[in-house]
């Protein structure tokens, strides 16, 4: 698991320089690579040396081209990973810049601490005061813990793709392992905004029922994953009704001995309340 030191230390145009010479010298290989094949003498040169320099051009070619393909992984691994990177350290810095402000101290084991000693308020407001700034720590100390879930899930992603063990071409899931569980709305929010635009992406169009109930995400966000659920809840119950009228079609005495015609009309009451909630999100 990543440390809190680790996120701070990250730094994602580092990330990218690292991935952009990889695939400079992805090109540069690949062109000796091809060059190589100009090395090759035909009818020129016979004999057993002749076959000996062919076979050990041939095996030069091939460990270039395994080189190349190998800098080239590496290049798609760490150029999108850049990119998510930089989400994250931009959502811990934004958590620690608001905290220091608001005279809380992140250390470095992710608790978080009031620095004020005492409050410039009326005594009758002192008790709701600290009730209060009690509450925004402990909203901190669950972003904190949120953001190291992410950073962890892509610490371990990013680990598993150099490591051959994911195609860098499929979508990671990490966002999806980490979606809270009953969580809270500062929860909610902290794993949200930990979030890259990649991953918010594939949430809302992959797994929109995972977050459109999640209090403390945003409003539009939430109302799109719910629009997108019941868009693809149409479409199954649309699928299903086909299916069972196509049933009754296909018999002779009907839905006598079967329950296709009970089902046909409990799939239309469904649709219909799925246009009366679509008349309500209109």
């Amino acid at each position: 698991m990543v440390t809190l030191d680790d996120v701070r230390s990250w730094d994602s145009q580092a990330l990218t320089a690292v991935s952009n010479r990889f695939m400079h010298s992805w090109r540069e290989l690949t062109a000796v690579h091809s060059s190589l094949l100009e090395t090759v003498v035909d009818d020129g040169w016979q004999g057993p040396a002749a076959t000996a320099y062919r076979d050990a051009i041939g095996a030069l070619r091939a460990q270039v081209g395994d080189c190349a393909t190998e800098l080239l992984r590496v290049a798609l691994c760490t150029a999108p990973a850049a990119i998510d990177m930089a989400g994250l350290v931009s959502a811990l810095t934004a958590l620690e810049s608001n905290a220091a402000r608001e005279h809380f101290d992140i250390r470095r084991d992710g608790s978080v601490t009031d620095v004020l000693t005492s409050y410039s308020v009326a005594q009758q407001d002192l008790s709701s005061t600290i009730r209060d700034r009690r509450r925004r720590c402990t909203e901190l100390a669950e972003r904190i813990t949120q953001l190291m879930r992410a950073a962890t899930a892509f610490d371990d992603d990013l680990a598993r793709r150099l490591a051959g063990d994911i195609s860098p071409g499929k979508l990671a899931t990490a966002g999806v392992s980490v979606v809270p569980v009953d969580g809270s709305p500062a929860t909610n929010a902290a794993f949200w905004s930990a979030l890259s635009p990649a991953e918010r992406t594939r949430l809302l169009v992959e797994h929109p029922a995972l977050i459109g109930n999640l209090d403390g995400v945003p409003g539009r966000i939430r109302d799109s994953a719910n629009r997108r659920v019941l868009a693809s809840e149409r479409l199954r119950l649309q699928a299903v009704a086909d299916e069972l009228r196509k049933q009754l079609q296909d018999n002779t005495f009907g839905g006598m001995f079967s329950d296709a015609d009970a089902g046909l009309e409990q799939t239309r009451t469904r649709l219909s309340s799925l246009d009366a909630i679509e008349s309500t999100l209109a």
